[in-house]
């Protein structure tokens, strides 16, 4: 097997269960069908193009010809869709946009299979296969690279109007397409225009910086939140790469070395168990460097949340649960300063903050605003809102309530990651779900204290009583 083929196949495969797991992720949302949908046709695409360049029978290689054409097509249409919807699915345009895809995009398929529009025959040349073009591949040509013009221009004005998040995320999907189409868009198109197909096995390899900055903004930036699932796929698609790589190098070597069949199958046999026998090593090697990359700063929310419930049942005192709590979850989330806002029947409240460098600038006014049923993360918020504008001042990076009961006792806020990253959606999750027991406990504790205070002045009475009498 031929390194540009065993490629192909790498890049088909990863694509491919990309697909798969970001579709499953959430089946209902545009965003993931859509995504998805770029990510099988990637894989078609570099399958086709692989069977190309392996097949030596030219009917074969033919029909795969015009499938190639084919999901080079579905790519473009499914980018232009995604673009359409991603971060956020708009009214307006955004219809009549999809309607003419719909239209539009059966009948370029439609004129891919006629016969000798696109494609008129696959001829055998000095440095492998060639495929003779119709006056279609203009048209397919003219198409393909409209779609993919229409779609930046759609992420474009999306960044220019989106904040926080959204507007990181909509940066490195930008990046990571926009390489990728150029590649693919070269070596697929613009040399092909020129009769030159010598090198379109490199265009479905470029699909790699897509993956790759789409990675990045899912584990950092929360995008369709895959992060575990997709560096599986990271760490195996570099294992198996590795380790097809260095069998294939290890086998040409061989057959450098004027040998004959029978005296190279065992060292064939040799270097099989030798690569059977270090997988796991390298697995574990991956592993760690994918984590270090990855998951840096990363912590068990289970673990994190068992120790947080031995702090909240084992304090009495709403300090030293307030206390103790923060000390917890700002080591081990790695957050820079963290407070609790109580809130009493009055609406007076109190503020119990750590790592804040200046005192937090809240009012009775304030804090009822920012007080909702959700957790609120400052970077989804829109620039104009009164919350956002209370929460920057004072370098709130999200909020969470405390209630019992539907009774709102108070406020959980946090500051940014150390490491810089936004919150995820495993973190939302944990600070939610402590937040809620959190606001049990502090109850409890406000209950035990009046009830000790109340214990004490009843004590002082009848100690008085006592004294009076005596």
């Amino acid at each position: 097997m031929s390194f540009p083929y065993f490629l192909l196949i790498v890049i088909t495969v990863l694509n491919l269960a990309l697909a798969i797991f970001v579709y499953s992720k959430n089946r209902r949302s545009s965003i993931n069908l859509s995504f998805g949908l770029i990510a099988l046709s990637v894989s078609a695409w570099a399958l086709t193009n692989g069977v190309f360049q392996a097949t030596e029978d030219l009917g074969i290689a033919f029909i795969i010809a015009i499938l190639s054409y084919i999901a080079a097509v579905m790519i473009a249409a499914s980018f232009f869709w995604f673009s359409l919807v991603f971060p956020e699915e708009t009214s307006g345009s955004v219809n009549l946009k999809k309607r003419a895809l719909i239209v539009s995009l059966p009948a370029m398929i439609g004129l891919i299979l006629v016969p000798d529009f696109v494609t008129e025959a696959v001829t055998f040349t000095g440095y492998g296969k060639s495929i003779v073009t119709g006056p279609g591949l203009y048209l397919f040509a003219l198409y393909v690279i409209a779609l993919f013009a229409m779609s930046f221009i759609s992420l474009i004005k999306k960044y220019r109007t989106s904040t926080g998040r959204y507007k990181a995320q909509l940066k490195y999907v930008f990046a990571g397409t926009f390489l990728s189409v150029i590649g693919g868009v070269f070596f697929n198109l613009i040399l092909p225009l020129f009769g030159n197909y010598r090198f379109v096995w490199l265009g479905p390899n470029f699909s790699i910086i897509m993956v790759a900055f789409i990675g990045y903004a899912i584990v950092k930036l929360r995008l369709m939140d895959i992060r575990i699932v997709l560096a599986k796929s990271i760490i195996y698609t570099v294992l198996l790469s590795v380790l097809g790589s260095l069998y294939d190098s290890l086998e040409f070597s061989m057959r450098t070395v004027e040998t004959t069949a029978e005296d190279r199958l065992i060292p064939k046999i040799l270097i099989a168990i030798l690569i059977a026998l270090s997988f796991q090593f390298l697995n574990k090697v991956f592993t760690k460097i994918t984590k270090r990359i990855l998951f840096k700063g990363s912590y068990s929310p289970q673990e994190l949340l068992s120790k947080l419930g031995r702090v909240l049942s084992e304090n009495l005192i709403v300090s030293e649960i307030i206390d103790e709590s923060l000390a917890v979850i700002i080591k081990n989330m790695k957050i820079k300063r963290g407070a609790f806002i109580l809130l009493d029947k009055d609406k007076n409240y109190r503020i119990f903050s750590s790592g804040f460098e200046k005192p937090l600038d809240l009012d009775a006014a304030k804090i009822d605003l920012i007080l909702t049923d959700k957790v609120l993360v400052t970077d989804e918020l829109s620039r104009d809102s009164k919350i956002a504008a209370i929460l920057r001042e004072n370098d709130i990076y999200l909020s969470a309530a405390l209630s019992v009961k539907d009774e709102h006792i108070g406020l959980l806020v946090m500051g940014e990651n150390s490491s810089g990253d936004t919150y995820s959606n495993t973190d939302m999750r944990v600070l939610e779900a402590f937040a809620e027991k959190a606001a049990i406990a502090i109850k409890n504790a406000e209950s035990y204290e009046e009830l000790k205070r109340f214990n004490y002045v009843l004590k002082r009475k009848l100690k008085k009583r006592q004294l009076e009498h005596g």
